[in-house]
């Protein structure tokens, strides 16, 4: 995990202070926390009652009440779905696509569509000429409702393969996305 630093931006003569950061790429956690009960630093800046006694800095134990993480689940997710494997059945009817996590053709929401991927068929010199997708099912055959880690992707070859021919899939631009909104590259292929 990378720390960074956030910046105090309001709350003078409140009881709420407000710090303020931009999250940046790389940045992820599960359950956002401060890296320890000292982190609180006051940076030429002072933190007092209305009498004038200073509080103290010591902030609650990490995960235990009153801490960051234990009164919020904030999660910070800077990273974009991948395919990391794909697999074609033995009659070139499917080709299941495993992805890094689940997946959705909007931000967050809606299952993954024939529009979202590109298929490249290349014959190599074999017998079929041509491949095209068909439909996307779960593994099991089901619609897909949206945050499959595995899509099975239904093809239609035409022509009769000898095993020189390739199938790419290529997930097109800006059409695939996590939970939180990261979209998939259109560099990610099924090679």
């Amino acid at each position: 995990a990378i720390d960074r630093t956030a910046i105090y931006s309001s709350g003078s003569g409140t009881s709420n202070l407000v710090f303020s950061y931009t999250v940046q790429d790389g940045d992820n956690s599960l359950d956002l926390e401060y890296s320890s009960t000292t982190a609180l630093g006051l940076n030429g800046g002072s933190i007092a009652d209305t009498s004038l006694i200073n509080s103290s800095l010591v902030l609650p134990t990490m995960n235990l009440t009153g801490s960051l993480s234990f009164n919020k689940n904030i999660v910070i997710d800077t990273t974009s779905p991948k395919i990391i494997g794909a697999s074609i059945n033995s009659n070139n009817s499917f080709i299941d696509v495993s992805f890094s996590e689940p997946v959705y053709t909007t931000i967050g929401a809606g299952a993954l569509t024939i529009a979202d991927l590109q298929l490249v068929f290349n014959q190599n010199g074999g017998n079929a000429s041509d491949a095209v997708i068909t439909s996307l099912k779960t593994i099991s055959g089901n619609t897909l409702v949206g945050g499959e880690i595995i899509v099975r992707v239904n093809i239609q070859v035409t022509g009769i393969p000898i095993g020189l021919e390739t199938v790419t899939l290529i997930a097109k631009e800006d059409e695939i996305f996590d939970l939180p909104g990261n979209v998939m590259s259109n560099l990610e292929t099924s090679n």
